[in-house]
């Protein structure tokens, strides 16, 4: 229910928020139980499962807007997006370093 949830307020196509449930109640029912945060859920998630929804809420979009990755397919634009991590930074974090 809380993946549902995250997943359609991020506008996940709905086959694929079905997808992810269903693989989740299977998992619930040869396992006994789910009890995980949201880093758990998806790391229990099959491969292309969490590239797809990788690409509808995490780092696709973006890589998409990025005029560097213009002359990129789909295709290399999943395998960038799934080695990528979110990072937050706030004011004055020093996030690159002139020479690396």
């Amino acid at each position: 229910e809380v993946l549902q949830a995250y997943l359609i307020a991020n506008n996940v196509p709905i086959e694929l928020v079905n997808r992810s449930a269903a693989h989740l109640r299977h998992l619930a029912t040869t396992e006994g139980s789910l009890t995980a945060g949201q880093d758990a859920l998806f790391a229990d998630l099959p491969h292309s499962i969490k590239l797809a929804i990788d690409a509808q809420v995490k780092t696709g979009p973006f890589l998409r807007r990025c005029p560097i990755f213009d002359f990129c397919s789909d295709e290399i634009l999943r395998g960038i997006s799934a080695k990528l991590q979110l990072q937050f930074n706030v004011k004055g974090d020093k996030i690159i370093t002139g020479g690396e």
